[in-house]
């Protein structure tokens, strides 16, 4: 996702603040972010307990005892 600015004609020095374009740019932006930090979550989520499952099964075969 490209900026609206580039090659935009009234571009100039804090066009940021008064600039629609700009604005719904960010809003979608921030937006993606905010559903890449969730997806993130949940993955990491997922990993972390696939880790400790095989951590459990590795024991297990092997004799240990795990008390978790």
């Amino acid at each position: 996702m490209d900026a609206p600015c580039k090659g935009c004609e009234y571009r100039e020095v804090a066009c940021h603040v008064k600039c629609p374009a700009y604005r719904m740019y960010k809003r979608k932006r921030e937006t993606m972010k905010a559903n890449t930090i969730k997806q993130n979550d949940v993955l990491a989520y997922l990993g972390d307990n696939v880790k400790k499952v095989k951590h459990r099964m590795r024991k297990a075969k092997y004799g240990c005892v795990v008390i978790d």
